[in-house]
Formats: structure tokens, C-alpha cells, sequence
């Protein structure tokens, strides 16, 4: 069954795309962020032909003859200066054999960031990006947290998601994922639509909580707090929050909250220690050996102020800057974006990308002060706060992982980008037409005048 639908899905993407190139950008997100080959038992194929990557040349290679509009302002001249200083960093660096098959990836993933500005330029299109982002991550992760709910409830799942990575990883992404879902929700134009949207994103917030990740776990908290305070009807954000997190919290056992309160760091050591303390301390050694990695992220740019050592060169460069012998192992990783990319492309490229993530709230609260003038449709309102709330938990829960190059996180930028687009063709509002009330004595009179007739 699984390969007729994957068959079926392939068919369809392929035809599609050659008609138009917009279908094939739709075909690519399908591709990214469902993973047919990992879905499927015999997808060795997929993975063989790197089907995504051709998709993705052909989007690029066909958009100058699809009536596209390419965007040139500053957001788009900075995604390029951080790739450039990003070639730079790795072409320089001694690790390059290391760090080039990322370095390709990124370039193809900058490549599809900027085209959402210049394929999806009328909301309608917008929308479908969303859509089918939203759909092709959030049909598996949701199938899992209902059916985790259900069958193992309160049980951790540590499945990993392959462009996502390990378990904190996927919790970043899913976290992510939920705004964009209650948007869809919130645009939909059919009772059954909202419900559907809503019931897919209980799934993935539930899928990412038993994650157990502690990153995740602030993400979450950064998530519902930029939710319910940017929310137009707070009271009902509020109770709709209240709800789902009671019947999360209903299921959650004790070792859950026990590793969650491991996020503060160890205060004293003790010789002797039960089970529960035993685990305590572990995830404190954890929470200490990302102080060290931060530090000797620190000592890598110090070494390397312009250019750092590469693109994801952390790992191959630990060992040569750990000051510890190996206290923490051996090719470590980052586990911090803002150090991840202090590290590995130096100082400029650092403050490029605070800029970048800056200048997406920026540019998502104008969206959402021109909706409230009533210049442009409260649908991209919507959007906005989505995108707004999803980089929230990325820089909350981001702050933990080394999530600096993921797909997921430049696809937001890039959708981002594209809003502005979106907001500048799209219709403006009808004004609503106020009708002037009428005294009650009129009224009454005017009734009275048409019972008689």
C-alpha cells in the first residue's frame, strides 16, 4: 500500500511539475519534507538518484522562463552574503573535505529559500506552500503522537526524523510546525478544513513533547507564550492552550519532569545516590558538557575571527581545541546554533545571520501592523504571527541544538521573504459597511408600518 502511494504521489509531482515550475517547487517541499525514501521499505532508490536534488535544480533552472519576479532588496542580498561568507569559510578551511557535501546542501537550500520570494507572489500561492509543508511533516509526526497518545501514553519516543536529526532535533522542527498548522486552521475556509488542522497539530505537539527533550521543552514554552500573548483572542488562545495541556500533562510521568527540571545547572555532587538521582546527575553532566562545547566554540573563533573553521567543521575540529582531553568525548558537536555559527563562520558571518533573524520579526510585524490598518488581508495576518511564533521556538530551543544549517529553519526565513511579496498584490479589504442605528421609537414605528401592509 505504502508503494502505490509513494508511486502514485511521484507520478503525479513529476507531471505536475513539468506543466508548471510552481508545482514543482510544491513537488520539492513534498519531497524535503516527507521523505518518501525513508517511508517506503525498498526507497533505496530515492536516496540513490538524490531525486530531491534534481527536483530542486530543475525549480531554480526554470524559474527565469516561469514569469517569476525575482526579489532584490537587502533581506536577499544578506541570505547571499551569508552563503558567500559561508563558501569562503569552508573553500579556506583545513577541514574542507569534511565540510563540502554540507556546503552543496546549503547552496541548493539558499538557492529554494530565495525562490519562495519569487514563486509564491499572490497569497493564494502562498498558502499552498504552506500547505503542503505543513501536510507532508505534520501526516507522520501527528499519526505518531495520537497513536503514542493512545497506546503508550507518556511513553518517549525517540524516533529521529532524517532531514530533522536526533530527538532534540525533531522537538525544535515539531514546535515549529504547530503555529504554521493553527494558521492553516485559522485561513481555512471549510468548518471540516479547521478541524482537520487542528487535530493534525495536537498530534505533532503531543509527538514533540514525548521527545523529552529539554531544548524542546523551552521552545514549547516560548512557543505558547508568543501564541497566546500575539493572539487576537487571547481568552480563547488561552483555554484552547489550558486544554491541550492538561490532557499532556494528564499522561506525563514523573521521569518526564524529572529530566525537564535537569535544564537549571548541578549545584553539588553526592557519593551516594538512588536511581532517580542517578539520572539527575547524568543530565546535569549533560547540561555541564554544553558549557564546555560553548567555550570551545568560543576558542574556534578566537582562532579564526574572519571565517571560523567551516561550514558544520565543528565536529571535525573538536579535538584539536578540546581543552579537556576528551572529558566528553571525541568529534563532538556545537550544541548551540548561536555558537555553532560563531564557530564555524567567524564573526561577520555571526552578525549576518543575528541580522537575518532580526530582520524576519521585523519585516512579519509590519505584515501584522498593515492587517490591523486594514491595508492587506488578515489572512497573511495569520501567516506573520505563524512565522513570528515558529522563529520563536527556534531561537528558545535552538539555543540547545546545532540547527544552524537545517532545511527547515531557511525555509522559514524564506517564507518569511515571501510574505512581503504576498502582502504587496494582494487585494486590499473591502471596507465593512457600517449601517447607522436607528432610535428605538423609529424602529418600533417602522415595524409597526410593515405588519400593517
Amino acid at each position: 500500500m505504502r508503494l502505490i502511494l509513494v508511486y502514485a504521489c511521484l507520478l503525479i509531482g513529476i507531471s505536475a511539475s513539468l506543466r508548471k515550475p510552481f508545482w514543482g517547487l510544491l513537488f520539492y517541499l513534498w519531497l524535503s519534507y516527507f521523505r518518501p525514501e525513508y517511508w517506503m521499505w525498498n526507497g533505496f532508490w530515492l536516496r540513490n538518484w538524490n531525486i530531491t536534488f534534481i527536483v530542486g535544480a530543475y525549480v531554480a533552472l526554470a524559474a527565469p522562463f516561469a514569469n517569476t519576479r525575482f526579489r532584490f532588496d537587502t533581506r536577499s542580498a544578506l541570505i547571499f552574503l551569508f552563503l558567500a561568507l559561508d563558501v569562503i569559510s569552508t573553500v579556506q578551511s583545513p577541514y574542507f573535505s569534511y565540510s563540502k557535501p554540507f556546503l552543496l546542501e546549503f547552496i541548493k537550500i539558499i538557492v529554494i529559500t530565495y525562490l519562495f520570494t519569487a514563486y509564491a507572489t499572490e497569497p493564494p500561492q502562498y498558502r499552498l506552500i504552506i500547505l503542503v509543508i505543513a501536510l507532508s511533516l505534520g501526516f507522520e509526526t501527528s499519526k505518531q503522537g495520537w497513536l503514542d497518545l493512545f497506546r503508550h501514553p507518556g511513553e518517549q519516543n525517540i524516533n529521529t526524523i532524517n532531514f530533522l536529526g536526533d530527538e532534540n532535533e525533531v522537538a525544535i522542527g515539531l514546535f515549529m510546525l504547530v503555529p504554521l498548522l493553527l494558521a492553516l486552521a485559522q485561513t481555512a475556509t471549510h468548518q471540516w478544513e479547521r478541524w482537520l488542522h487542528r487535530f493534525i497539530a495536537v498530534g505533532v505537539f503531543y509527538r514533540a513533547v514525548i521527545t523529552y527533550s529539554r531544548g524542546g521543552f523551552l521552545a514549547c514554552g516560548a512557543m505558547g507564550i508568543m501564541h497566546v500573548l500575539r493572539s487576537k483572542n487571547k481568552v480563547r488562545s488561552l483555554i484552547g492552550a489550558a486544554i491541550v495541556g492538561g490532557v499532556v500533562y494528564s499522561v506525563l510521568p514523573q521521569g518526564f519532569w524529572d529530566r525537564m527540571s535537569s535544564i537549571q545547572f548541578p549545584q553539588s555532587d553526592s557519593a551516594a545516590m538512588d536511581a532517580s538521582s542517578q539520572l539527575r546527575a547524568r543530565d546535569e553532566r549533560s547540561a555541564r558538557s554544553r558549557l564546555h562545547f560553548w567555550t570551545v566554540a568560543k576558542n574556534m573563533a578566537a582562532d579564526n575571527p574572519l571565517l571560523g573553521v567551516g561550514q558544520n567543521a565543528y565536529h571535525a575540529a573538536y579535538n584539536r581545541y578540546d581543552f579537556l582531553d576528551g572529558e566528553y568525548g571525541e568529534d563532538r558537536a556545537v550544541h548551540s546554533v548561536w555558537y555553532g555559527v560563531l564557530a564555524e563562520v567567524g564573526y561577520p558571518g555571526f552578525v549576518v545571520f543575528i541580522v537575518i533573524i532580526l530582520l524576519t520579526f521585523i519585516s512579519t510585524q509590519r505584515t501584522i501592523i498593515r492587517v490591523k490598518k486594514g491595508e492587506i488581508p488578515r489572512e497573511l495576518g495569520f501567516y506573520a504571527l505563524a512565522l513570528q511564533t515558529g522563529c520563536a521556538a527556534f531561537i528558545a530551543g535552538g539555543s540547545f541544538v546545532s540547527w544552524q544549517w537545517n532545511e527547515m529553519l531557511w525555509h522559514f526565513i524564506g517564507l518569511s521573504m515571501a510574505l512581503d511579496g504576498a502582502a504587496t498584490v494582494a487585494p486590499k479589504p473591502a471596507p465593512s459597511v457600517v449601517r447607522p442605528s436607528m432610535p428605538l421609537k423609529v424602529r418600533f414605528e417602522t415595524a409597526q408600518a410593515v405588519r400593517g401592509t
